[in-house]
């Protein structure tokens, strides 16, 4: 199983491995962790015909933090390849933890949001990509640009690039060669008020 440290934060740093077989149409599992504490997984699925991509994933708690919360989520998000970069053409998230059910849809460049069963009123999607294709398309890494996670948008600098090779170990099941980039991450406002 491949791991993914995740340390996101409103203002943080963002480090990624972008590897070149992943628009080809591959399926891979995630371990996700918060310092040395196993906090969740991921199983994400990314195609590609060259025109058009599709990523699709379940994600879930794991651990302690499944105890407290009992987090689940799913996502889809497709769109068109356009100078070798993702344009989003539609987005679904569904999550649920022990309180809350949430679905999140953009379609048409509208973002709707049904949380517990309430509909919010719509509203102007973003019109950049979500994370996930952001981070798994592009064949390197980005200069600068913006993506959301569903509902909050993020704009991100790059700080630095490296190549990398990474050898075959317990925790991997990629060998190779690997672009490693690290960004800045802020969280974006929407008409001056936190998302």
């Amino acid at each position: 199983m491949s791991v993914l440290s995740c340390r996101i934060a409103q203002s943080g740093l963002l480090w990624l491995l972008s590897f070149s077989t992943l628009a080809r149409g591959e399926t891979f599992d995630y371990a996700v962790y918060v310092g040395s504490t196993r906090a969740g997984e991921a199983k994400i699925t990314v195609a590609s015909d060259g025109v058009r991509y599709w990523v699709d994933g379940v994600l879930r708690s794991s651990g302690v933090l499944d105890l407290l919360t009992a987090w689940r989520g799913a996502f889809r998000s497709e769109g068109e390849i356009s100078g070798g970069y993702p344009v989003l053409t539609g987005y679904e998230f569904r999550e649920q933890d022990r309180r809350n059910v949430r679905y999140v849809t953009i379609h048409d460049g509208v973002l709707t949001q049904v949380k517990n069963g309430r509909v919010r009123p719509p509203r102007a999607a973003p019109e950049h990509a979500d994370l996930l294709s952001t981070f798994l398309l592009p064949g390197g890494c980005l200069a600068q640009t913006s993506l959301h996670l569903a509902k909050t948008s993020y704009a991100l600098d790059l700080q630095s690039t490296r190549g990398d090779v990474i050898d075959r170990s317990a925790r991997s099941v990629y060998e190779g060669a690997a672009l490693q980039c690290r960004y800045e991450m802020q969280e974006r406002l929407q008409d001056g008020v936190q998302d």
